[in-house]
């Protein structure tokens, strides 16, 4: 039944007699003390005859040892209480004894002795203990006398145990005075057989045992703690808050490089020798509910942690400061060199010791912050109740009037403290909490965190802040379940009497000041450097990192960083896990990187581009890459499983920059072609390894395209008719005209303005230059031929035919002919129109074609005198002739003039154009 004021009562009835243990539980926790020894009777008549022995049932070796009529009886007296049952180690228990004579009636003066002995584990075999009579008259703040009873013949028994376990406790009647006469005779019921249960847990004299030094990520490891109380007597029952705390100080991350010149990595993934992320993992604590406990824990970061075993316990750690900064610690003397010095040689609040209890309590730099540097610093911290103190009429003389310094915790004036720890509530819903402060002082108080997972909460959530200017004394808090949270005051006090308490109220909490039931804090069972190493290699988890994955250019080695990782994204911190790199473009196109082994997980995977295009590029670790004999379909197949992650990627190679070395043109212009024709050809850029590149907009302006014709023969420079270059980013396409037939030498050259760094007096400067260089295969052998079609007006005739002659002599002269643009011609083929008119009938000559363009003609005139020789070539269009063709190797051209021909008219007769003889 609920009393209803936190006390219950329990109704019951047993069906089994016999010896039996009673088990009391809240919460699924043994109370204190149980289970409590409970003898069953099978009737009331049973319980009367064990509590009392009729005097039939006297042994006769009992009658010889009763003592005279008035004196105690070892029959008819008794003893009672705990200490007959149980007890607990370090604790003391007690018993107290009714002193009856032999007709069983209450002796009622002190005038017998009676003794006890203790055996067990803790107890010499000897061991013997006075029963003293019980002060009359009776104090009621005694522990086991009955405050009720005014009569003599009232004793008690103690002692302490220090082991737990079964005792036997014997009790005795001392007959005679001293000596040899001495003998003693055992009370009825004894002797008695007290359980000792172990006390309160001691954190640092637990057993830790299990895998607390090494571990694989990822991988479930175990710890098991057997609580052990402060004489180290195992506990037997559970109920106790532990907490295995993994907290990250150190893990690898990056390359042991650092700022070596990889492409695209940036600085933030260089190797910096310490974890900056400071993973925190939390084990899951199973009670067996008999002093031990078994922790699951699993890491996934790989790295160095610091492996907390805590336990909690009741209070808050309160850390003293001298000042008002929170950032020395108060000794309890007024000088601090007095502290140091009485201090020399011992582990308080120096960092020669880890005692770290729950707050490290100070300011970097400050005189407090002895330890600074190493986990958690290194402090002894105070233990207080909970948090109200009232320190007025309290002074320093009264303080240094202590010999051992410790009656009070404060100073009188400009002093801090820092109250850490945990706070439990009774009830989820809304708290107000409230402080009674003194008039010079400020309290700010953060809670946060849930559970055990303190460590990983950030700074709490501010429930009060009073001071000077905001002297707000109250702040809610909403729990949303009956778990911990973190506690965390801070008390400044300036001047007067300090004076701090804290309250709380809710729907269900009348207000009332925080109980020290609510308050704890954890304790160190003990502090491991615990390493988890990474698992295996996990290919498709292990990354790639560089702008080499995805851009590259021709002729350029470029190079990324592959990291071996596990499933969890581990570096796995050693080599030898055999990474690669092929990449396929079209065309089968395809090459293969070289790989640098740092033996830390990290790889340097270098190229080098022959051929620009889109590639997917294929990264692989764990085996070798595939024989390239296998063709790439089956290289692609085989490499899946060993992929990492974002693979293959897509690797654009660009073209490197122009060289004139290896730019081609194509085109009939680089042959040659007919005089007056428009030749044109095309300028392909092309980089180092025959790629097709390009010229960026920003520099067509440094770019030029040279041409320069030289006849063969003579090596003079000719210029060109018409010229034309037109440049774009891609390609040069030239448009030339030459009218003048001959064979020439093409030169074909790039001229660009190049920027190039030197050092000039210790000082780096850009020396611009203009760079020209031929194409490849320049200079270019060209024929320009003249055209096929004579131009009368540029045709010479030669010879004695044309003037004078001899009649009936054969007369001959030469016709050579010339193209519109004064090219002699190469090639024969004309026909003409001749006749010599002056003779009694018209003479024919006759000409013979030399196939260069050179006729040799002859004829007989009859008849002396004038005559005419009319000369016409046949031609349909001689200005205008579709009629184009190259030549053969032409000659070095004549030129010849006749300033007549074109006044030779034009008989009707024929269809020709007339020459006029030279």
């Amino acid at each position: 039944t609920n009393i209803g004021n936190g006390t219950y009562t329990f109704v019951y009835t047993p069906t089994l007699a016999g010896a039996n243990f009673l088990s009391i539980y809240i919460n699924g926790f043994q109370i204190r003390k149980s289970p409590f020894a409970l003898q069953v009777f099978t009737s009331l008549s049973d319980f009367l005859d064990a509590t009392q022995e009729s005097s039939q049932a006297l042994t006769t070796g009992r009658r010889l040892q009763k003592a005279a009529a008035g004196s105690a009886s070892a029959v008819y007296s008794y003893v009672s209480g705990d200490g007959l049952i149980k007890g607990t180690t370090g604790q003391t228990a007690y018993f107290q004894l009714f002193a009856f004579d032999s007709f069983n009636n209450r002796i009622t003066t002190n005038t017998d002795s009676f003794v006890f002995n203790v055996s067990g584990d803790s107890f010499e075999t000897s061991s013997s203990f006075p029963v003293v009579a019980c002060p009359k008259p009776p104090q009621p703040t005694h522990p086991i006398c009955d405050p009720f009873d005014t009569r003599e013949g009232h004793y008690f028994g103690e002692y302490t145990p220090f082991t737990s376990g079964i005792l036997t406790l014997s009790v005795y009647i001392q007959l005679g005075s001293s000596g040899s006469h001495l003998s003693y005779v055992e009370l009825m019921k004894s002797p008695h057989k007290p359980f000792i249960y172990p006390s309160d847990p001691n954190a640092e004299l637990s057993d830790v045992t299990g895998e607390v030094y090494d571990n694989t990520a990822g991988v479930t490891s175990y710890v098991n703690i057997q609580l052990r109380d402060y004489f180290g007597n195992k506990l037997t029952s559970g109920g106790n808050r532990l907490e295995l705390a993994l907290l990250g100080v150190a893990g690898p991350f990056g390359t042991t490089e650092p700022f070596y010149p990889f492409e695209g990595i940036p600085n933030s993934l260089y190797y910096k020798g310490f974890y900056s992320g400071s993973p925190n993992t939390y084990g899951s604590v199973l009670d067996n509910r008999d002093g031990s406990y078994k922790i699951a824990y699993s890491a996934s970061s790989a790295g160095l942690y610091v492996m907390r075993l805590s336990l909690a316990e009741s209070g808050l750690n309160v850390t003293l400061f001298n000042g008002t900064t929170l950032g020395h610690l108060t000794d309890l003397y007024d000088s601090e060199s007095s502290f140091a010095v009485a201090n020399l040689g011992k582990a308080n609040n120096l960092g020669s010791t880890v005692s770290w209890t729950g707050d490290v309590g100070g300011t970097a730099g400050a005189r407090g912050d002895l330890g600074v540097g190493s986990y958690f610093g290194k402090y002894l911290t105070s233990n207080e109740g909970n948090i109200d103190f009232d320190m007025r009429g309290v002074t320093t003389d009264s303080v240094i009037g202590n010999s051992d310094h410790k009656r009070f915790k404060f100073r009188d004036e400009y002093w801090s403290a820092r109250f850490t720890g945990m706070i439990t509530p009774m009830f989820a819903e809304r708290y107000e909490f409230s402080v009674v402060v003194d008039g010079d002082s400020s309290v700010l108080m953060r809670l946060g965190g849930v559970g055990n997972e303190f460590n990983q909460s950030q700074p709490g959530d501010v429930v009060i802040d009073y001071h000077a200017s905001h002297q707000i004394t109250k702040g809610e808090y909403f729990f949303t379940d009956t778990l911990s949270r973190e506690i965390v005051l801070e008390y400044v006090h300036f001047t007067g009497d300090a004076q701090l308490t804290l309250y709380w109220r809710s729907p269900s909490t009348p207000f009332s000041v925080v109980p020290a039931a609510a308050f704890s804090h954890w304790r160190n069972i003990s502090e491991y450097n615990t390493t988890i190493h990474p698992a295996r290699l996990c290919p498709h988890c292990s990354t790639a990192v560089g702008d080499a994955l995805n851009n590259a250019v021709v002729a350029v080695k470029k190079s990324f960083v592959v990291y071996a990782r596990d499933e969890f994204g581990n570096l796995l911190q050693k080599g030898g896990d055999v990474p690669g790199m092929f990449a396929v473009g079209n065309h089968a196109i395809d090459f293969r990187g070289t790989v640098t082994d740092y033996g830390n997980s990290t790889y340097l995977i270098e190229y080098y581009p022959t051929r620009s295009g889109v590639f997917n590029m294929y990264i692989t670790i764990g085996c070798c890459l595939a024989n390239p004999a296998v063709g790439y379909p089956a290289s692609i197949q085989l490499s899946r499983s060993l992929l990492v992650k974002g693979s293959p990627f897509q690797l654009t190679v660009l073209p490197a920059a122009v060289d004139t070395s290896r730019t081609v043109a194509t085109g009939t212009g680089l042959v040659g072609g007919m005089v007056g024709d428009l030749q044109v050809f095309t300028i392909h850029f092309r980089d180092i390894h025959d790629n097709p590149t390009t010229i960026a907009e920003e520099n067509l302006n440094d770019f030029n395209v040279l041409l320069e014709f030289r006849d063969k023969i003579s090596m003079n420079l000719l210029q060109p008719t018409t010229l034309d270059i037109r440049i774009l980013p891609g390609n040069v396409t030239v448009y030339y005209n030459i009218t003048r037939a001959a064979q020439y030498w093409m030169h074909v050259n790039i001229s660009q303005i190049k920027t190039k760094k030197t050092i000039q007096q210790n000082n780096l400067r850009n020396i611009t230059q203009t760079e020209i260089l031929p194409i490849i295969s320049s200079p270019f052998s060209i024929y320009l031929a003249p055209t096929v079609a004579a131009y009368p007006n540029h045709t010479v005739c030669q010879g004695l035919g044309l003037r004078n002659v001899t009649h009936n002599r054969s007369a001959t002269f030469k016709v050579i002919l010339h193209d519109i643009y004064r090219n002699k011609l190469t090639v024969g083929g004309n026909k003409f129109f001749m006749r010599l008119i002056g003779d009694v009938s018209a003479e024919t000559p006759v000409c013979s074609d030399s196939q260069n363009g050179a006729y040799r003609c002859s004829y007989t005139p009859r008849n002396s005198g004038f005559h005419h020789l009319v000369i016409r070539l046949l031609l349909v269009d001689a200005l205008n002739s579709n009629s184009r063709g190259p030549g053969g190797s032409g000659l070095l051209a004549s030129y010849f003039s006749s300033v007549d021909g074109a006044l030779v008219p034009q008989e009707a007769s024929g269809h020709g154009t007339g020459l006029v003889a030279n």
